[in-house]
């Protein structure tokens, strides 16, 4: 029997595909084969098509290295492209505990946007099951913060949801994890915003999604979306068009002045189109106007700089840049307050190194302004860079472009160098910006 040209080649292109996904699950490192299989050993016994864990297996082996730090990661479940009911990136599947028809799979069930959500049922007859999906691994850069969204759906209230971070170091041994657990979600979309920052050494890391903990739990997911952490350092967005920047929008007065004010404003700034503008008012010189930024992640013990250009005059009021610190729980644990006044009116770098206290899990940072009637402060262009996990402000810290050449030196007594090269990799300066 002659079969058409057509279903030969496709049968060649299968057994060239399943020799491949073989011989890649066999030739993987044991981090890699044991992703899922150490879950199992301390979860439990779990239920997934095999199939479904060697592609995730294959697909990290050939695109670890080619991803971007914004990789697409499929977060609305749109994309199925082999057609299994799972979607792309998330197709790693199991079910711990002993409970029967457990399911991972997409669904058309009034999702956020789309066609498509992602359902997880963690199956009958056993309360102590749990359903989990993990995502393909994702690049990212250690020591940084970053965000994830994502929108759930869940009844439990007895059970409980799970959104954990999976970290891995270069070698893709498991070096963290953070777990965020939900109940008692009146079945409607429950928008979840969660700012965390990595371990130093961490290279990547993968989004899991479980559900359990009571008999026949659903959890419905949807717009999953991982950002680095935009503190919107210019005060270049404003989304909502409030006039008062993204990640900077706690303002308040205190004193008894009329006609205060927190604005973005477009005077000359350092750079872009915005700066952020502080005025106390008239009439009441005691009067402080102030900025607070939203949370920032920061490693406990470690050491810091942050860094703003500030514009001013204050004669004899005074500017203060503040960094609050907070611990897991939302406590304030301590503060360090940096004050300034007589300025030229005209942007000046300002630089604040720092060792957050051990238990320290975020920071927020206040400017004001106030003092005298008619204070004005400008800001622009604040940065917050990881110096060392040490908590040592008596070491150097360098900075490199990205021919791996040294671009930016700090010293431990604040001094700041910056080099240049020309193209063919010669330093042609050397300046001191920072005494």
């Amino acid at each position: 029997m002659k079969l058409p040209f057509k279903s030969y080649l496709m049968g060649i292109v299968t057994i060239m595909l399943s020799f491949f996904l073989i011989s890649s699950t066999a030739s993987a490192s044991l981090t890699e084969k044991m992703l899922v299989t150490q879950e199992n050993f301390e979860r439990g016994t779990y239920e997934s098509t095999k199939v479904a864990m060697a592609l995730g297996t294959v697909a990290n082996q050939v695109n670890s290295s080619s991803y971007s730090n914004m990789v697409d990661i499929n977060g609305d479940f749109e994309r199925d492209s082999n057609h299994n009911q799972l979607p792309d990136f998330w197709e790693v599947v199991w079910r711990n505990g002993e409970s029967s028809n457990s399911y991972a799979v997409l669904a058309p069930y009034e999702p956020v946007q789309g066609k498509l959500h992602y359902r997880l049922y963690n199956g009958d007859d056993d309360a102590q099951s749990y359903q989990y999906v993990l995502s393909d691994q994702i690049p990212v850069t250690g020591g940084s913060a970053y965000t994830i969204k994502a929108f759930l759906r869940y009844y439990l209230p007895v059970g409980r949801a799970e959104m954990s971070i999976i970290q891995a170091d270069a070698q893709g041994n498991n070096n963290g994890e953070i777990h965020y657990t939900y109940n008692n979600g009146g079945w409607k979309w429950n928008e979840k915003n969660n700012s965390f920052i990595l371990n130093p050494d961490t290279k990547s890391m993968r989004i899991r999604f479980g559900v359990g903990g009571e008999v026949g739990a659903y959890l419905d997911v949807d717009k999953v979306e991982l950002t680095q952490l935009d503190i919107n350092e210019g005060f270049e967005k404003d989304e909502n068009s409030n006039n008062l920047p993204d990640f900077w929008e706690t303002v308040w007065r205190n004193g008894t002045s009329t006609n205060p004010f927190a604005t973005i404003a477009p005077y000359e700034p350092v750079d872009g189109k915005y700066h952020y503008r502080l005025f106390n008012g008239l009439n009441d010189k005691e009067s402080f106007m102030y900025v607070l930024s939203d949370p920032i992640p920061v490693l406990g013990g470690s050491a810091y700089e942050f860094s703003s250009y500030l514009r001013y005059y204050l004669p004899e009021g005074q500017a203060s840049v503040s960094i609050i610190q907070a611990d897991a729980q939302g406590n304030n644990v301590g503060e360090i307050h940096n004050v300034y006044g007589n300025g030229a009116w005209n942007w000046k770098a300002h630089y604040t190194r720092f060792v957050v206290q051990p238990n320290v899990a975020s920071i927020r940072i206040r400017f004001a302004v106030g003092g005298e009637v008619g204070a004005y402060l400008d800001i622009d262009q604040v940065k917050l860079r990881l110096l060392n996990t040490q908590g040592n402000l008596n070491l150097v810290h360098y900075e490199y472009n990205q021919s791996n050449e040294v671009k930016r030196i700090i010293y431990p007594n604040g001094k700041i160098a910056e080099i240049e090269y020309d193209a063919n990799g010669n330093q042609v300066q050397r300046k001191i910006v920072k005494e």
